[in-house]
């Protein structure tokens, strides 16, 4: 389920809870470090999720407080944390894309600022003994992409599906009925429930197909359900995630993006360097929290195959900023726009640009940490489009 584009399919060569904030504090600091009065408090909204709380290995190894930081995690379910970023809880939230694109109305002043992860794990989990054949097991008899997905996708149509909704974990989905002539979402019958709860209910009986996260995904597998498609067989699916924050505390705090956007590079160039250690540590974590019972195995064969982390700026530039790169921000915010837009969660079109801010936030990255990098990737750019800001400002998200 590899994705053929730049850094997507290399092979990495080293290989509310928030109202409660005290309460709610977790990770670990290394004992060589302490917070001072002299590191800034950033409060982050966080999903017990297996990408995202790999954010605490910063903590436990005190590179935030390097970085002049003092990172405070707030555990949260995904759909509450632009709500307790709106309402000033948190300073930062889990999120993908989509979250922003449909909440753009709602909450205008939010976007996804760091990238973390390009996440293409969302996949239709349906049971063992369904008599269902998947997308890949149609191509393995000879089908084309076409035919497979046409024909996957007739045996779900009149299907219950459980699902989170208004995150764009159901892209896929629409998108794969849509090419086989079926009518989105008046062919299925979908039921809005969180991940977990979703996953009780599916596990329990109920439903027929469900969609959730890695956690939820490795569980119902476990169960003996087996997934149908997922969104590696389309890049516009492939959700941008990472963390959002308020444009208010980018324009307050213009330099706490940049270092957490460092901090996060670091991050995943350690794992890289040592997957065994802190990949053991994210799945520690990852069952703190949850009943996934997630195991190292799991992880490390779903790391950089189910989703993938762009470790290094050129990495993230090429794949993410880039018009040629395969999961190209603009065409994957276009499509989902196109998707509210159509099932009534969003009324008026976005200025995209507004809720995306990573190539802003990597830009300045670049040019403090990795000048060289910049020249490459920013300052080909703006040479090419020499005087023409505005077309500029369009495909790449940041002012000329």
């Amino acid at each position: 389920m590899k994705l053929a584009s730049y850094g997507i399919a290399k092979k990495l060569g080293s290989t509310l809870r928030a109202l409660a904030v005290a309460a709610a504090v977790v990770g670990l600091v290394g004992a060589a470090h302490t917070a001072s009065a002299e590191n800034k408090e950033v409060k982050i909204g966080l999903a017990a999720y297996q990408d995202l709380l790999s954010l605490t290995i910063a903590k436990e190894m005190g590179w935030d407080l390097e970085e002049g930081l003092d990172f405070v995690f707030i555990e949260t379910e995904w759909r509450e944390g632009h709500e307790f970023l709106a309402s000033g809880a948190v300073d930062f939230t889990s999120s993908c894309d989509g979250d922003e694109v449909s909440r753009a109305e709602k909450i205008p002043d939010i976007a996804l600022s760091n990238l973390l992860y390009l996440f293409a794990a969302h996949g239709v989990a349906v049971r063992g003994d369904s008599g269902m054949k998947t997308y890949w097991e149609f191509r393995g008899e000879g089908l084309g992409k076409k035919a497979a997905i046409t024909e996957t996708m007739a045996q779900l149509k009149g299907s219950t599906i459980i699902l989170t909704k208004g995150l764009g974990m159901d892209a896929a989905l629409k998108k794969a009925a849509e090419e086989a002539g079926l009518t989105y979402p008046d062919d299925f019958e979908l039921i809005d429930m969180s991940h977990f709860e979703g996953l009780a209910a599916f596990l329990g009986g109920s439903g027929d197909g469900y969609i959730g996260g890695i956690p939820q995904r490795l569980r119902a597998g476990k169960e003996g359900a087996k997934i149908l498609f997922d969104e590696s067989i389309y890049a516009e699916s492939v959700l941008h995630c990472g963390l959002a924050t308020r444009l208010g505390y980018i324009e307050a705090n213009p330099e706490v993006p940049i270092k957490i956007q460092h901090i996060m590079f670091r991050i995943l160039q350690y794992v890289e360097r040592n997957p065994r250690e802190a990949l053991t540590h994210i799945v520690d974590e990852v069952n703190k929290r949850t009943a996934a019972n997630m195991t190292y195995e799991e992880l490390h064969a779903a790391w950089n195959e189910m989703e993938f982390f762009p470790s290094n700026a050129r990495w993230a530039f090429t794949t993410a900023v880039s018009p040629e790169g395969a999961q190209y921000w603009r065409a994957g915010l276009e499509f989902r726009m196109n998707t509210y837009l159509a099932d009534g969660t969003l009324k008026n079109p976005v200025d995209l640009a507004s809720v995306y801010h990573v190539p802003e936030v990597l830009a300045e990255y670049m040019q403090q940490y990795e000048p060289g990098t910049y020249d490459w990737t920013f300052g080909i750019a703006k040479r090419r489009f020499q005087g023409r800001p505005d077309e500029f400002k369009k495909v790449y998200g940041l002012d000329y």
